[in-house]
């Protein structure tokens, strides 16, 4: 299999693009790719290969953002809700006996 040296590189093409104008900054900042094994190995303290496991939980969450979370229902907004739901279930994670 040869490599065609007249191939572009994209993230050349990409941010050239983005320093035209012809990509918006918001799209620019979603374009660039976080070293997600760097994050979780930051989060951690030890490098993944360190971890003393056969089974790890990786624990995530994605909140929705919504102006669906505002609305109040019997005196209370969804926002406390979510709140509460969440740290619940954190603290049931955190209280497990298998860590």
């Amino acid at each position: 299999m040869s490599t065609n040296s007249q191939t572009p590189d994209l993230m050349a093409l990409l941010q050239g693009a983005g320093n035209d104008g012809t990509l918006s900054v918001a799209t620019m900042q979603s374009l660039q790719v976080l070293d997600l094994n760097a994050q979780l190995q930051t989060g951690m303290g030890i490098s993944a290969g360190d971890v003393n496991a056969s089974e790890v939980l990786l624990y995530t969450i994605l909140v929705d953002d919504s102006t669906s979370i505002d609305v109040v229902i019997d005196g209370v907004n969804n926002s406390d809700n979510v709140m509460l739901g969440h740290n619940e279930l954190r603290g049931a994670i955190l209280d497990s006996k298998q860590q």
